[in-house]
């Protein structure tokens, strides 16, 4: 290791120096952009991404409809995985394959209290098992897959749209939402 006691610099007068030229850039942070860490009514947001900026209320309104449609998108993407879901299911029950029952014993490393329970699961019999990688590269659960990662994108997307404080932002969000479940949610009931 390197000695460095000697090397004090106390006596170095840092209030006659020239700081203009340092750059003290931010990344990206406009400072005429606050972080609003409260509901505000301002109109002066950047959502999300840097170029998504509200300054006026051109294009706070369209930020709104952005955020409202999206919201229902969300809505809607829940439902297409939920009626997905569902079909899967009815293809499954009217299939031809049979409730069968059986059971599975779970017990102690040393084989003593060993609890039988009783389970049911659907399956074809005239069909061999098929294998977890089976169900993995599935067709139904590949396009599920894709469904849910949409979903998560735009949910997060949303989130950080909300925490932009903006009471008009998260009000259009809460009214796409609502809107969305209004017109997609009995779908799932």
């Amino acid at each position: 290791t390197m000695d460095h006691s000697g090397m004090e610099q106390g006596s170095i007068d840092h209030s006659t120096m020239d700081h203009s030229k340092i750059g003290h850039d931010m990344g990206g942070h406009d400072s005429s952009t606050p972080m609003w860490q409260w509901f505000h009514t301002e109109i002066n947001d950047v959502i999300a991404f840097s170029w998504w900026r509200v300054r006026d209320v051109k294009t706070l309104l369209l930020s709104c409809a952005v955020v409202f449609v999206a919201g229902a998108a969300l809505e809607w993407l829940r439902m297409m995985r939920a009626r997905n879901r569902e079909r899967l299911k009815a293809d499954r029950s009217y299939s031809g394959a049979a409730l069968i029952e059986g059971t599975r014993r779970y017990g102690s490393l040393h084989g003593e209290d060993t609890v039988t329970y009783r389970t049911f699961e659907h399956q074809d019999p005239t069909r061999p098992r098929r294998s977890f990688f089976y169900g993995l590269s599935a067709s139904f659960h590949i396009k599920d897959t894709i469904l849910f990662a949409i979903q998560t994108t735009l949910s997060y997307t949303i989130m950080l749209v909300f925490m932009t404080f903006s009471v008009y932002l998260c009000t259009s969000l809460v009214a796409g939402t609502a809107f969305g479940y209004f017109v997609f949610g009995r779908k799932r009931i």
